[in-house]
């Protein structure tokens, strides 16, 4: 038969022993919580008179005081219809940003065109230069004033 000993020797018999101490630790801990919380009851909100207090009643006060001055500026503020003024104006503007948006693009391809305008130019003159019979010259500058005449 074994001894009884034999599972306390070792390092198994610290352990033990040291989980035998945690536990009667945390019991004395909770032990000593139960007595002072049956001392020293909680004190109730009542008791402490945070409402019966001068500066939260001043606090209060100027919260309130701050809530009717908010509410009255909204009402002024939408009775004065300058939100319906400031969102008139927010979207004129916007539209006034598209149309230079627009505009923006229409001067970007007129550059394009203009730039084509002075190749088409040279290629004519280097038409021009060559042999080329007159009729023919008379119909190109012919066709380029109509051409230059309708586009604005």
């Amino acid at each position: 038969m074994e001894s009884v000993s034999s599972p306390l020797q070792g390092g198994l018999g610290y352990l033990l022993i040291a989980e035998i101490l945690i536990v009667t630790g945390l019991t004395w801990t909770l032990i000593g919580l139960l007595l002072k919380k049956i001392r020293y009851p909680q004190i109730q909100s009542d008791e402490v008179g945070v409402e019966n207090n001068e500066k939260f009643l001043q606090l209060m006060k100027r919260v309130e005081e701050l809530e009717t001055e908010k509410q009255m500026l909204q009402a002024q503020f939408s009775a004065n219809g300058e939100s319906e003024k400031l969102q008139k104006t927010i979207s004129f503007l916007e539209n006034k940003l598209l149309s230079y948006e627009i505009v923006q693009e229409e001067i970007s391809v007129l550059g394009e065109l203009k730039a084509e305008n002075e190749n088409l130019r040279n290629e004519l003159k280097a038409l021009r230069g060559s042999s080329l019979p007159e009729n023919v010259e008379q119909a190109i500058d012919q066709k380029f004033t109509e051409f230059s005449k309708e586009s604005p």
